[in-house]
């Protein structure tokens, strides 16, 4: 769903179908396979609780929530204010830059490139998330 260190994107589609109805990932990060296979069970659990914020946060957001998002100006510095919660705030760190363990907090001109398309990518895939657990 967004630009997340050691996420399996690009090569979800290497791993076989799940052989049950249940899809656990036990580091979920940007979850790519529960995203591929959202019509099972699907169980999100991971070490960092920014990730598993932005997953509760993704699940309660309308696709005008997120199409709403703003992006803020290269070199800005990103704050605690102006955000609706902290995993808003997580998730636009991550769309800002790429491929980062953490949430980035100064905009780049690579993550400015994508966020758009991020966004629409997000709300497009929000009614596949609904039912997990996180």
């Amino acid at each position: 769903m967004w630009s997340y260190f050691g996420a399996k994107l690009r090569i979800v589609d290497c791993y076989p179908k799940p052989m049950f109805n249940t899809v656990i990932e036990p580091c979920a990060g940007s979850a790519p396979y529960a995203v591929k296979y959202f019509e099972n069970d699907v169980y999100l659990y991971d070490k960092y609780p920014v990730i598993i914020g932005i997953w509760n946060y993704l699940k309660q957001c309308s696709v005008n929530d997120i199409m709403g998002l703003k992006c803020p100006s290269k070199g800005t510095v990103i704050g605690y204010d102006g955000f609706d919660c902290d995993a808003q705030r997580h998730l636009i760190g991550f769309m800002i830059a790429r491929v980062q363990r953490t949430p980035a907090n100064t905009v780049t001109s690579f993550g400015l490139e994508r966020f758009d398309a991020d966004k629409k990518r997000i709300a497009a895939n929000l009614f596949k998330i609904r039912h997990f657990k996180c």
